[in-house]
């Protein structure tokens, strides 16, 4: 065995693949805590601006990335769990908000057999969401499963406001 093929594994693993059937290991997505303050103290430290990370505006501000509030909580946070739940659970709110104005302007868009159409999909998308991340909490052991699982939230809501988006165009 080559040197190279007995490291193999110890990069996968470094790089986020899980070991079984070294798929990408989805558990360190965007809006994982730990990734939530490491960006958080990234920004602190003057590195990156957040205005830097704004890709569209909303009428309150960024809709396809976290809020600056969010970042700003994060760092509050200094890894506390209850404290960033506390965040979670805010920027879920206005990330809600974006996702419903942009349903909002997409059905205005739209004749009403399409708008039926859009108004199933984003109730079976509503479920999906809330089975999928019920089973992560379900799966997930760690004393961090109940933050895991808002962020799982938090992520599929922007991800879908990003789609709602995109068909507005």
């Amino acid at each position: 065995m080559t040197a190279k093929e007995n490291n193999e594994p110890a990069e996968r693993e470094m790089a986020g693949f899980n070991q079984k059937n070294k798929a990408p290991d989805r558990r360190l997505h965007l809006a994982h805590p730990l990734w939530c303050v490491c960006m958080a103290a990234l920004l602190a430290s003057g590195s990156a601006a957040a205005g830097d990370l704004d890709t569209s505006t909303g009428p309150d501000g960024p809709v396809e990335e976290f809020s600056a509030d969010y970042f700003a909580c994060q760092d509050e946070a200094r890894g506390m769990a209850p404290a960033m739940q506390k965040c979670v659970d805010a920027e879920l709110v206005l990330q809600q908000r974006h996702m419903n104005d942009a349903l909002g302007r997409l059905q205005q868009q739209l004749d009403q057999r399409s708008v039926s159409l859009l108004q199933a999909s984003q109730a079976h998308w509503a479920d999906y969401k809330n089975s999928t991340c019920s089973f992560h909490h379900r799966v997930n052991k760690s004393a961090m499963a109940p933050l895991e699982v808002a962020a799982c939230h938090l992520d599929a809501t922007m991800e879908r406001a990003a789609l709602l988006r995109h068909w507005q165009r």
